[in-house]
């Protein structure tokens, strides 16, 4: 609570000063969640198709689909919400770092 209240004594006191944090803020926010995508996509393919290659294979003379989607079945509240949390980690690290008194 601390931090927030220091972080909104210094947006009334510097005016421009502190649009610019949170814009600078916004960009590490987007750079991470950029960086979190790409990191949950490098991790996520390999152990999609580990998952894959150990499937059972399928008894004689039947047939089996193997879709994508229903295997990996992506709950729609995930794909909200882990962007999300990454989007929020890196605006507030950003906002903490770039909010910080220099001198």
């Amino acid at each position: 609570m601390v931090i927030y209240c220091h972080v909104l004594k210094k947006w009334l006191d510097s005016g421009c000063e502190m649009s610019r944090v949170i814009l600078r803020s916004m960009g590490v926010g987007i750079a991470v969640l950029v960086g979190g995508i790409i990191l949950v996509a490098v991790i996520g393919t390999p152990l999609t198709l580990h998952y894959l290659s150990s499937y059972p294979p399928p008894a004689p003379n039947e047939e089996i689909g193997l879709d994508l989607v229903t295997i990996v079945r992506v709950h729609p509240a995930a794909s909200v919400l882990l962007p999300l949390t990454f989007f929020a980690a890196g605006f507030l690290w950003g906002l903490r770092r770039f909010s910080r008194a220099t001198g």
